[in-house]
């Protein structure tokens, strides 16, 4: 499996499609187009972690490795995604302002929610198929992402929350530190919510990072200027976030909450780097454009092939990312026409 992401970083650093910049920045580091190809990555790294789940990986040293990296990066594959979506909200209410903040439950919230709906009903039936019983509370819990029909459902509870936390403050103010504020007792309140309940730590414990999206947004012009574009304020501030980061992430076992800072150290590096490697990887690019459908969905043929292929991982691995693909593209297809037929209505 160390091979995969061996693979992965070839991809991500192959010459013809990434631009590095050693002196100067690239302005457009953060426009959804440039994200895509991070957000590949990430999700093929998912994937991976969430194979190793259906097979019993041989005790080689290639697998050692790749056990020991899945365990260091734990959560932190998923707080790209908590970053860029608390940045891309917070830039689209600055640049469309209140009509955006007025159709967020319709443009964001339900769209969110169709995708779930339709990726948990394929669940529901292969679970069916397959003989699995579904209690009533199951199946209503499952619907907000409480609960899981074979699915990925904690990332999607937590997004959905986030963004009726973010509607809320936007509703309530449109001042920036107000609204910081209230979204970041949002992001406190959640992470109580959740450990009262008894909750894994892996389902809360990367929220802070969808928060410092929200606050890069606000000032990323003043970032840009004081550190991006000052080359040696620049490699200071990259050696300091990579010396939290690793120096946290050793105790964040002792102390749970740390892993909160641990993933906000890690999605600021993430995007300091960005800012000066630009990666543009075409199938990098193509993943990063599916990515929420390859998230949700991707469980499904490991579900559906593991009886068939779980004692050939090679092949099974191959198969089931390829499924994934064709999944989600059909899958992308169908729930946007679906969202434009509800909107019509």
């Amino acid at each position: 499996m160390i091979l995969w992401v061996v693979g992965i970083a070839i991809l991500a650093l192959w010459p013809t499609t990434t631009s590095i910049k050693y002196y100067g920045y690239h302005l457009d580091y953060l426009e959804p187009e440039r994200t895509l190809a991070i957000k590949g990555i990430f999700v093929m790294l998912i994937f991976a972690s969430h194979f190793v789940g259906y097979v019993e990986l041989s005790p080689s040293i290639l697998n050692t490795a790749y056990t020991q990296f899945r365990i260091y990066m734990g959560q932190l594959v998923v707080a790209p995604f908590l970053f860029y979506s608390g940045y891309g909200i917070t830039v689209q209410v600055q640049r469309r302002g209140e009509q955006y903040v007025r159709d967020f439950p319709r443009n964001r919230i339900r769209r969110v929610f169709l995708q779930f709906w339709l990726a948990l009903l394929l669940f529901f039936i292969v679970g069916c198929i397959q003989g699995t019983r579904f209690t009533a509370k199951q199946l209503l819990l499952s619907l907000v992402g409480w609960t899981s029909l074979g699915n990925s459902n904690w990332y999607v509870l937590m997004i959905i929350c986030l963004y009726v936390i973010s509607y809320a403050a936007f509703r309530i103010t449109r001042k920036t530190l107000p609204v910081l504020l209230l979204v970041w007792a949002g992001c406190v309140a959640y992470s109580l919510w959740q450990k009262a309940y008894g909750r894994p730590t892996y389902c809360y414990n990367t929220v802070f990072a969808y928060w410092i999206g929200m606050f890069y947004a606000y000032y990323k012009e003043d970032i840009d200027r004081s550190i991006v574009k000052k080359e040696g304020t620049y490699l200071a501030v990259v050696l300091v976030m990579l010396v939290l980061f690793i120096g946290l992430h050793r105790i964040w076992k002792i102390r749970t909450l740390v892993y909160d800072m641990v993933s906000v150290c890690f999605a600021l590096l993430l995007v300091l780097l960005s800012s000066h490697i630009q990666i543009n990887n075409p199938l990098l690019t193509f993943i990063g454009r599916h990515v929420f459908s390859m998230y949700i969905l991707q469980r499904l043929p490991m579900i559906v092939l593991q009886g068939t292929l779980g004692r050939t991982p090679g092949l099974y691995f191959c198969l089931t990312f390829v499924l994934t693909i064709l999944l989600s593209i059909l899958f992308d297809r169908l729930s946007k026409n679906l969202y434009k037929t509800h909107r019509l209505h």
